[in-house]
């Protein structure tokens, strides 16, 4: 059988092997035990905060009512939550955590190494994750733990890797097969939102590798030359599996320092395992590095907002001149390869949209470039909105034709 995309192929349908992340067993009633755990976290969840309940997967088109912008608007993060109810760490069969998150309270595993965890404990990098958010056999993500670094909302936390509290460990001691895998119930994916587990330099504080969630997909990436760049190196495509249920994420490092992952998910009654296995020679990691480390990070697009546009106004004639067809250049924050540029005419709100064409999102997610035609040469002002997954945000009479 192949993915849903025809890509990497399904290696099993065998309940049986969907078991508790590496410690994985012929367990037939490893499967019941965990639907009624994640019935139960669900339940908690709902009557101390909010589970997003709605459709797995909303209408294709569907979109938040346009936030009205202004100049003082604030730069906020889309909501989102992850809820992950095990989290694991082993190298060459040893088992060096496994956190399953049912102690209330405590953000912290209950052993390392075989030891109880004593002064070791998550190290928080980034944002404001704590014991508030383990609660019900899971700890809970959302858009309040994570923090605006860079213009993109955030929080990482690193694996401890023994009772002291070590957070950083050796290629040549940990890798073949080094495994780290997450998993995560029930995810509402709606936006641009991500789960990430990963291996990271200790030295640099930047990613090196990681296995992503994300809408539609589950994807293995390797660290660009820049510290925003991405080298996706497989991907698998779930956006035909409706109704997600449950989600592994496993990364695996052999010996070499190569890079794989495998992802299991179970949905609509049905639990497949899905390889990643990239042959690229960025697949690799290297284990001559000694500060290597294991982290989880979570990653959130803010709503997009509307900074500056050129031009802002421009006579008549040199529309003509253009065809009517005006170059746009937008700074902001909140878009993505998806964005949608539109303008509408000032006083005519209710009517039909102007789309641009040639959208392109050129640096991170703040910067677009568009080309937009207008229906007639003539002075009149216009509003724009962009359209970023299902968020909206309108800057009124920003372009001027005089």
């Amino acid at each position: 059988m192949t993915a849903p995309n025809g890509g990497p192929s399904v290696i099993s349908t065998k309940p049986a092997l969907f078991g508790r992340g590496l410690s994985a067993v012929n367990d037939p009633d490893a499967s019941t035990m965990r639907r009624t755990k994640h019935l139960g976290l669900l339940l908690a969840w709902l009557l101390v905060g909010s589970v997003p309940l709605g459709p797995a997967q909303p209408t294709r088109g569907a979109r938040a009512a346009p936030a009205d912008e202004t100049s003082d608007t604030a730069v906020e993060p889309v909501p989102f939550s992850f809820l992950i109810d095990e989290l694991s760490l082993s190298s060459r069969g040893r088992l060096i955590l496994r956190d399953s998150f049912d102690r209330d309270g405590r953000f912290q595993p209950p052993e390392i190494g075989g030891k109880p965890a004593g002064a070791g404990g998550y190290f928080l990098s980034l944002g404001r994750i704590n014991g508030l958010n383990v609660r019900g056999g899971a700890l809970k993500i959302d858009q309040t733990d994570t923090v605006n670094a860079y213009g993109t909302f955030v929080a990482k936390f690193i694996l401890p890797v023994d009772e002291r509290g070590l957070l950083a460990f050796s290629g040549a001691e940990t890798f073949g097969d080094l495994v780290l895998s997450a998993r995560i119930c029930a995810p509402v994916l709606r936006g641009h939102e991500r789960l990430k587990i990963g291996i990271g330099d200790m030295a640099t504080m930047g990613a090196l590798a990681s296995l992503s969630l994300q809408k539609d997909s589950v994807s293995l990436q390797r660290q660009g030359r820049a510290a925003w760049d991405e080298v996706v190196l497989d991907r698998v495509d779930i956006s035909r599996l409706a109704g997600l249920q449950e989600v592994e994420l496993i990364l695996k490092i052999d010996a070499q320092g190569q890079i794989s992952g495998l992802t299991k998910i179970r949905s609509g009654g049905k639990e497949q395992e899905f390889a990643l296995t990239p042959h690229d020679p960025w697949a690799r990691i290297s284990p001559d590095n000694p500060n290597l480390s294991a982290n989880v990070f979570v990653e959130d697009l803010p709503k997009p907002r509307i900074f500056a546009i050129y031009p802002q106004s421009l006579p008549v004639e040199k529309l003509r001149e253009l065809k009517g067809t005006l170059p746009l250049r937008i700074v902001g924050t909140g878009f993505a390869p998806d964005s949608e540029v539109e303008l509408i005419p000032s006083g005519d709100e209710g009517g039909s949209p102007i789309q641009a064409s040639d959208v392109r999102l050129l640096t991170a997610n703040i910067f677009l470039s568009a080309r937009i035609t207008l229906p007639e040469v003539a002075a009149k002002e216009y509003s724009l909105r962009i359209t970023t997954g299902d968020q909206t945000t309108l800057r009124r009479n920003v372009i001027h034709v005089y």
